[in-house]
């Protein structure tokens, strides 16, 4: 791993220690991820980006609320994060909060238009509420603020399939019969 190499290479950079500990929980390694995490939050402990990564190693771990805390935490020193809000929103989701979630997952969304994450996870809570016109109104915004997004296109293709089925009922028979 490149990472791996990086970190040992240059050890007080935390930004790679960070990306590494990234990658370790991706892949499922999450005790090497937790050490590299708290490596990296030794040299920068105001890292946001560091907060982020603990917030998801204990969501991976099934710890929503430990999650939760320390999303909460790194808010109240970068209230203007929006990949903060989206943390927090899914400990919250994972708690089965699901409007202070939403309401966490919209912050980020206007905070961090750019970031598609939210905006899918935004969609996908409104539709389990079913709310299904704000979740198409979300998505719609959301190809306009991230454009080129694989993941948000496809979360947007089912509502205009349902919304076609439903304005012309004969557009699911078949033509052979």
């Amino acid at each position: 791993m490149a990472y791996g190499q990086a970190a040992t290479l240059t050890p007080g950079a935390p930004g790679i220690r960070t990306a590494l500990a990234e990658a370790l929980v991706e892949c499922g390694r999450l005790d090497e991820a937790e050490r590299q995490f708290h490596a990296a939050a030794a040299l920068a402990p105001e890292d946001a980006r560091i907060a982020m990564g603990l917030a998801r190693l204990a969501l991976a771990r099934g710890a929503p609320e430990q999650a939760a805390q320390i999303a909460r935490a790194a808010l109240e020193r970068n209230p203007g994060n929006g990949a903060l809000h989206d943390a927090l929103g899914a400990a919250l989701e994972a708690q089965a909060m699901p409007e202070d979630a939403a309401a966490h997952y919209a912050e980020a969304t206007r905070l961090a238009p750019s970031l598609p994450r939210p905006w899918l996870r935004l969609a996908a809570n409104q539709r389990a509420n079913r709310q299904h016109a704000q979740a198409r109104a979300t998505l719609e915004a959301a190809t306009a603020a991230v454009p080129d997004d694989a993941d948000i296109l496809a979360a947007l293709w089912p509502t205009f399939t349902l919304r076609r089925r439903r304005l012309n009922p004969r557009a699911t028979r078949s033509r052979g019969r």
